[in-house]
């Protein structure tokens, strides 16, 4: 019986650990990608309403955001920095990039741009 109590949470450790792992993989994926994105933006909109629309002016558009999501997160406005990431995906063909950075939460983004 405890055998199998045990294989089970080892299993499960093991299970979380891989999923973590991967999940931060994916984050440092697409915030990697929108840091060298300097083309044109998608979502003019949302960069309007998050307060970056300089952005959009100058400065290079996704990378933008991600400049000002790390001095969000140096500020320790890990709610502001979470949504600056998650506006560099916007366009309706980022939906899994989306998902994976909502997957991933405000504290992850924060703590790897802390990081980062």
């Amino acid at each position: 019986m405890w055998l199998k109590l045990v294989v089970a949470a080892t299993i499960a450790a093991t299970s979380s650990t891989y999923s973590f792992a991967q999940g931060a993989e994916e984050l440092s994926t697409h915030i990697s990608w929108c840091a060298q994105d300097t083309g044109p933006a998608d979502c003019p909109a949302t960069y309007q309403a998050l307060r970056a629309s300089d952005c959009l002016r100058v400065n290079g558009n996704r990378a933008c955001l991600i400049r000002m999501a790390k001095e969000a997160a140096a500020a320790n406005d890990c709610g502001r920095a979470y949504q600056l990431v998650y506006a560099c995906e916007c366009n309706p063909r980022q939906e899994s990039a989306r998902n994976s950075i909502k997957a991933a939460g405000q504290d992850a983004v924060c703590k790897y741009l802390h990081g980062g």
